[in-house]
């Protein structure tokens, strides 16, 4: 690819990412509700604290709202 000047980039793995050192360095590493951590924003700007993130609705946790939006019923 480099040859046919094709930009590319390698595809890291989540391992990968979570250990590399920048990401390390900017604490992008987070967790919320639980000890599962995930990959935080890359967007930092200056003097603005980054927003407190949710988890991922847990499966179902919708269900009745979305049901209802379709007028259907559990």
């Amino acid at each position: 690819l480099v040859q046919a000047q094709v930009p590319a980039t390698p595809v890291f793995s989540i391992r990968d990412v979570a250990r590399d050192p920048q990401v390390l360095n900017r604490r992008m590493i987070i967790t919320s509700r639980g000890d599962i951590p995930r990959l935080g924003s890359p967007m930092r700007f200056y003097k603005t604290k980054p927003n407190r993130t949710t988890s991922a609705p847990r499966l179902g946790q919708h269900s009745t709202e979305i049901l209802s939006e379709l007028g259907k019923s559990t």
